[in-house]
């Protein structure tokens, strides 16, 4: 098995507000950021793949009852590009700052603990 090295993928876990529901953080990811995040132009121009999964607590239990470490997040976003420069250029771009922020706001833990981003090449 190889790398590839024609793409690369950023992974992002989230961790809701204290007072959001697990309920209306899971509507608001999957039926509003979702909606949001792929309506922008710089979006649609630079990623290849956007993809969630959100925690469940019946694999989460049963994975602490057997020992293992239980990440501590609600969900994560998996975002896939051609290059780190693609990625790079959704992030740092005006449209993004501005357009994701009012709303994530809502349901996302404020502190740069509860937002983390990992990138890596994937095989």
């Amino acid at each position: 098995m190889s790398l590839r090295t024609d793409r690369v993928r950023i992974t992002v876990s989230f961790k809701r507000k204290e007072g959001i529901s697990k309920e209306e953080f899971e509507n608001f990811w999957l039926n509003e950021y979702f909606k949001l995040f792929n309506s922008l132009d710089i979006v649609k121009s630079n990623i290849l793949k956007y993809e969630q999964a959100h925690a469940n607590e019946v694999i989460n239990k049963a994975i602490a009852e057997v020992g293992l470490p239980v990440a501590p997040f609600d969900a994560q976003a998996t975002i896939e590009a051609a290059t780190f420069e693609a990625l790079m250029a959704v992030f740092t771009s005006e449209e993004y700052r501005t357009g994701r922020r009012c709303p994530v706001r809502q349901v996302l833990r404020e502190g740069r603990t509860d937002v983390r981003f990992q990138l890596c090449n994937h095989h």
